[in-house]
C-alpha cells in the first residue's frame, strides 16, 4: 500500500494476519481466502493489531440494520501495526446501506477506541446520512481514508437541522488522512437545510486532505471545516457549483494552523473558492498556490493570501461523464505548485513532482504521457446533472 504522508510510516502496516470476506461466505468459516467469511462486522470483530481484512468483490448490505451503522469500530492498532480494512481490487467491494425498508445510517462508524484504522479502495454508498461517522468522546484518532468512494449519500428529502456527509468526524478527533478519495453526489434532495450536508465535514485537528477529488451534485460545500479544525487541504481537485452560497470550501467557527494550498477548484458556486461563517483562525493560515477557474480564491479573515492563479485549468474533461480530471499538456498548473513533502504521490500513484515543481490539483501531468485508456481512472457519473449546472459549465467553456 502506498504511504503518502509523512504521518504514516510503512513499517506501521507490518501483517500479523490476513482475513478475507465475501458477500457469498459465512461467518462460522475461518476467514481463510478458500474459506472467506461474509460480514464486515465479523472481520472488525476478530481483527487485531496488524492484520489486514480483504473485502472480495461484491455489495455488502447493511447486515441486517435498518437504522444505525452495521461496522462499529471500538478497538485500536498500535502505531506499529495498523489494523487495514481494503478491497481485494479497487472500488471492487461496495459498503451499501441500500435497505428496501429503511437504509441503515451510515456503514462504518468509529467509536470511542478507535486508532490506527485503514480504509483503503472501498465504495460507501446509500448512506441516508453518512458513509462513515466519528462522533463520540474520547474521540477516534489516527485513521487512514485512501482510494474510497463516497457517492450517493443522503439522496433523500430531509428537513433535519442536522448535516449529511461523504465523512464526519466531530470534535476531540485528532490525525484523520484523506488521500486520493472520490465524493459526488452527497446531500439531500430537498429540504429546509441542503447546505448543511458535505462531502467532508471535519472537526480535525492535524487532518490531511490531499489528491481528492471533490465534484458537485454536494448539496453544501465539498469540505467544511468546523470548531477544533487544523491541517492541509493540498493537491485536491474540486469542480462544479455546489448547492450552497458560495465556494467549495468553507471555513466555520474556531480553527488554526491552517493551509490551503496546491488546489485546484473549477467553476465554484459564486465564482469564490473559499467561503467563511463566524471564522476564527487561533494560528497560522494560508491560501497559497491554488488555482481557480471561473472565480477567484475568496476572502478568509486571518488568513494570508499569496499566488494564486486565476486562469482555465485546462482539464482533459470537465464537460461530460465520465469526467477526466487530469491535466492537459498546455494546463497552468502543470509546475506550477509549491512542494508539500508529505506527500510524494498524486491521486493515480504517480511520483510528484513529475517536473520541477508539484502540480496543482490530484493529478500530475506525466514527464511521458502514456495513451489516456492506460493511464485514466475512470470517475463514476452522477445521478442527474441539472440544467442549471449546464448553463453554467457552458458559459465557463465561453469565457
Amino acid at each position: 500500500m502506498r504511504c503518502a504522508m509523512f504521518l504514516l510510516a510503512c513499517s506501521r502496516f507490518m501483517t500479523a494476519a490476513t482475513y478475507y470476506v465475501d458477500p457469498g461466505g459465512s461467518d462460522g468459516n475461518p476467514g481463510s481466502m478458500a474459506q472467506p467469511w461474509a460480514t464486515v462486522s465479523h472481520a472488525v470483530a476478530a481483527a487485531q493489531p496488524g492484520d489486514v481484512i480483504v473485502l472480495r468483490d461484491g455489495a455488502y448490505g447493511p447486515e441486517g440494520h435498518t437504522s444505525g451503522f452495521p461496522v462499529r469500530i471500538a478497538k485500536a492498532g498500535s502505531p506499529a501495526a495498523w489494523i487495514v480494512v481494503k478491497a481485494e481490487h479497487k472500488w471492487g467491494a461496495v459498503l451499501d446501506c441500500a435497505s428496501p425498508t429503511t437504509p441503515c445510517s451510515g456503514y462504518i462508524y468509529l467509536d470511542t477506541g478507535a486508532a490506527y484504522w485503514v480504509f483503503q479502495d472501498l465504495i460507501f454508498q446509500h448512506g441516508s446520512n453518512f458513509g462513515m461517522s466519528a462522533n463520540s468522546s474520547p474521540a477516534a484518532h489516527d485513521i487512514l481514508v485512501h482510494g474510497c468512494r463516497f457517492e450517493y449519500i443522503g439522496q433523500r428529502a430531509n428537513d433535519s437541522v442536522y448535516g449529511e456527509a461523504g465523512v464526519y468526524v466531530g470534535e476531540g478527533s485528532s490525525n484523520f488522512t484523506f488521500d486520493g478519495n472520490v465524493f459526488h453526489d452527497i446531500g439531500r434532495t430537498s429540504g429546509k437545510y441542503p447546505s448543511n450536508d458535505h462531502g467532508l465535514y471535519l472537526h480535525v485537528s492535524g487532518a490531511a486532505v490531499v489528491n481528492n477529488i471533490f465534484y458537485a451534485p454536494i448539496s453544501g460545500w465539498a469540505l467544511q471545516t468546523a470548531d477544533g479544525f487544523s491541517g492541509l487541504i493540498a493537491l485536491n481537485t474540486f469542480a462544479f457549483p455546489m448547492q450552497n452560497n458560495g465556494g467549495h470550501i468553507m471555513l466555520w467557527g474556531a480553527n488554526s494552523s491552517l493551509t490551503i494550498r496546491d488546489n485546484i477548484f473549477y467553476d465554484p458556486a459564486g465564482a469564490i473558492a473559499i467561503n467563511t461563517s463566524a471564522l476564527d483562525i487561533a494560528g497560522g493560515c494560508s491560501v497559497d498556490h491554488n488555482l481557480v477557474t471561473g472565480g477567484t480564491a475568496g476572502f478568509a479573515p486571518g488568513c494570508a493570501s499569496s499566488d494564486n492563479i486565476l486562469a482555465d485549468a485546462g482539464l482533459v474533461d470537465a464537460m461530460t461523464q465520465p469526467y477526466d480530471f487530469h491535466l492537459l499538456p498546455d494546463s497552468p498548473a502543470i509546475d506550477a505548485g509549491v512542494p508539500v513533502p508529505s506527500v510524494t504521490a498524486d491521486f493515480d500513484g504517480a511520483l510528484r513532482p513529475q517536473g520541477a515543481a508539484p502540480d496543482i490539483g490530484a493529478y500530475e501531468f506525466p514527464s511521458s504521457v502514456p495513451p489516456a485508456a492506460n493511464r485514466r481512472t475512470p470517475l463514476p457519473p452522477k445521478s442527474g446533472t441539472t440544467q442549471q449546472l449546464l448553463n453554467r459549465r457552458e458559459k465557463l467553456q465561453l469565457r
